[in-house]
C-alpha cells in the first residue's frame, strides 16, 4: 500500500459516500500511508492511539489468523493432491494462489467477524451475541500429517510470517528504484509467472 494508493480509494469510498447520501466514521491505525488524507466531505477519519493496534483492530483479534489458517490449510490440500497424482510440484502458480485466497477470504465466516470486531470494543446493537471461542481455530491434524518430513505443528506454520514487517516508508532511492523497475517492465512485451515457492 502507498500513500497514493490509499488516498485514492479514499477519494473513490468518499464519493461513494457523498452519492448515497451517507456520512460515514472509519476507524485507521497510524501507519505512515494514512498520514497525508485528502479533505473529504462524507467520510470522517479516526486514528487509534499509538501502539494500540494489536487490542483495537479487528484484523489483529483473529480475522487474519482465521484468513492464513484457511488459506495455509489450501495450500497443504494443494501439495498433497500433487503428491497423490504423483506430481513432485513444489511450487504454487500466482493463480492458483489468487484462487486460494479467495477461497480462503469466502470461509472466514461474518460471524468470526463479528466476533473480532466485539473483541476490539466495538459493540453494537446490529453486532449479534456471539462466542468468543469462534476466534480460536483449530489445525486439521490428519491433513497436515499426511505430508511427509513435517518438523513443526500446522498452528507454527500458520503462525511462520507473524513477526515479518510488511509495510514501512520507502527512501527516495528505493522509489526511485521502483519507477525505474516499473518502465523497464513495461517495455518489456512478454509477462514472465514467478511462481510462489512452498518451503
Amino acid at each position: 500500500m502507498t500513500t497514493e494508493l490509499f488516498n485514492e480509494w479514499l477519494v473513490s469510498l468518499n464519493s461513494d459516500m457523498k452519492r448515497e447520501k451517507r456520512q460515514i466514521l472509519l476507524f485507521l491505525d497510524n501507519c505512515t500511508v494514512h498520514n497525508n488524507a485528502p479533505p473529504l466531505s462524507n467520510v470522517k477519519l479516526q486514528f487509534s492511539p499509538p501502539n494500540s493496534t494489536s487490542k483495537l483492530q479487528p484484523l489483529d483479534q483473529g480475522i487474519i489468523h482465521n484468513f492464513k489458517t484457511f488459506y495455509r490449510r489450501e495450500v497443504v490440500k494443494s501439495v498433497l493432491d500433487n503428491l497423490e497424482n504423483q506430481q513432485h510440484v513444489t511450487t504454487i502458480s500466482t493463480l492458483t494462489a489468487l484462487i486460494i485466497i479467495d477461497k480462503a477470504w469466502r470461509a472466514v465466516t461474518p460471524l468470526t467477524i463479528n466476533s473480532c470486531f466485539k473483541k476490539s470494543g466495538f459493540p453494537s446493537p446490529n453486532l449479534f451475541d456471539v462466542d468468543d471461542s469462534l476466534t480460536e481455530f483449530n489445525a486439521e491434524p490428519s491433513l497436515w500429517e499426511a505430508l511427509p518430513e513435517q518438523d513443526f505443528t500446522f498452528d507454527d506454520y500458520v503462525l511462520v510470517n507473524t513477526d515479518i514487517a510488511v509495510w514501512g516508508a520507502l527512501s527516495g532511492a528505493e522509489i526511485g528504484a521502483l519507477d525505474h523497475n516499473n518502465t523497464e517492465s513495461d517495455e518489456d512485451e512478454s509477462e514472465e509467472l514467478t511462481p510462489v515457492t512452498l518451503s
